[in-house]
């Protein structure tokens, strides 16, 4: 018989609350580089294409911070194509609100974390990208970060997810929050 063990309360020895109804205190502690929390975000890809500049419906994930200062790892997975003689640049870029799922965005920043090349040479190219970043938002506790992929078109057309190849399969956004 499988059993469980409630706490409505857990306290320190010095009778300070860490933790009450599930949440913990502000002023907890984690050592550095210990993960806080893992969000993902798989996504089946939609079509999406552009000639100009984008950023993907399909390559992102948002996190709500639980400790004021952390640092986010990213690793983003994408399929994306680009057409003959295309030309383009693959970034993360990140914005945030101070009141989840009802504040208004900040703009747009790059992570200036990872940058990579799509280039189309005399045919098509079909690249899985991924990658690993670290960034440092410098923001409060309970404030929403979203984190997706941009791309910068220098020519030709980047196709972010098609109806054939690679393209059509999953997409993802996986985001960890680290404590500082």
């Amino acid at each position: 018989m499988p059993s469980a063990l409630r706490i409505k309360e857990l306290r320190d020895l010095n009778d300070n609350v860490m933790m009450s109804d599930g949440v913990l205190s502000s002023d907890i502690k984690f050592p550095a580089g210990h993960v806080i929390q893992v969000v993902d975000n798989p996504i089946t890809p939609a079509g999406q294409a552009s000639s100009s500049n984008f950023y993907s419906n399909n390559t992102y994930a948002t996190i709500i911070l639980k400790k004021a200062n952390s640092k986010i790892v990213f690793f983003p997975a994408s399929s994306p194509q680009i057409n003959d003689n295309g030309d383009a640049h693959y970034t993360i870029h990140w914005r945030y609100r101070d009141v989840p799922s009802t504040g208004t965005w900040s703009s747009y920043a790059d992570t200036l974390r990872i940058r990579l090349k799509l280039h189309g040479h005399a045919s098509w190219r079909e690249l899985p990208l991924g990658g690993v970043g670290v960034h440092s938002p410098n923001k409060p506790a309970g404030y929403e970060l979203e984190y997706r992929l941009y791309y910068e078109v220098n020519a030709g057309t980047v196709y972010d997810a098609d109806g054939w190849g690679y393209g059509t399969q999953m997409h993802n956004m996986t985001l960890m929050e680290i404590a500082a």
